[in-house]
């Protein structure tokens, strides 16, 4: 683990104002999304969890059958993209990763079921396309909310340090 990973320095020695800009940048992006995610699932943040846990699992066999997230924009352009390959999931797993309450994970569940966002296979539970398709334009915005602050940090990189 690096030490900027484990928390013991921070990511532009000699550099404060650069460091507190960021800080400040990210959390203020932070609490846009957060917000934005709010809104999305009718205050159920939980919900939001559990999808998006969910998802990540089931695609995380896809992302292994194509050689890792960096090889994720050609295959995706290639059309190489085998839903087949979702890793099913459960609630018990779900639960354990995000550490909420199995019982909670399970009406979870059964909301987004009912909602037809998962469905339930014989492996367990994978996300279908609804919510991508659902979420079209919250992903829109949140990516282009993303990239904005993405340059804006850019900028506090590329600044010369102020001598200490």
């Amino acid at each position: 683990m690096s030490k900027l990973a484990a928390g013991r320095a921070t990511p532009f020695p000699g550099r404060r104002e650069a460091h507190a800009s960021a800080v400040l940048a990210v959390n203020l992006y932070l609490t846009r999304y957060l917000g934005r995610l709010s809104k999305a699932f009718a205050g159920d943040v939980s919900e939001a969890i559990v999808l998006g846990e969910i998802a990540h699992h089931n695609v995380s066999g896809v992302l292994a059958e194509i050689g890792g997230l960096p090889k994720l924009h050609e295959a995706v352009a290639s059309g190489r993209i085998n839903r087949h390959a979702y890793l099913p999931t459960n609630a018990f797993s779900i639960a354990q990763a995000t550490g909420i309450p199995r019982q909670t994970v399970r009406r979870k569940i059964a909301s987004l079921t009912k909602r037809g966002w998962l469905r339930a296979t014989p492996g367990g539970l994978v996300v279908t396309a609804a919510p991508y398709e659902h979420f079209r334009d919250f992903n829109r915005a949140n990516i282009a909310d993303f990239l904005a602050t993405a340059q804006t940090l850019l900028g506090f990189l590329s600044e010369p340090a102020n001598p200490q």
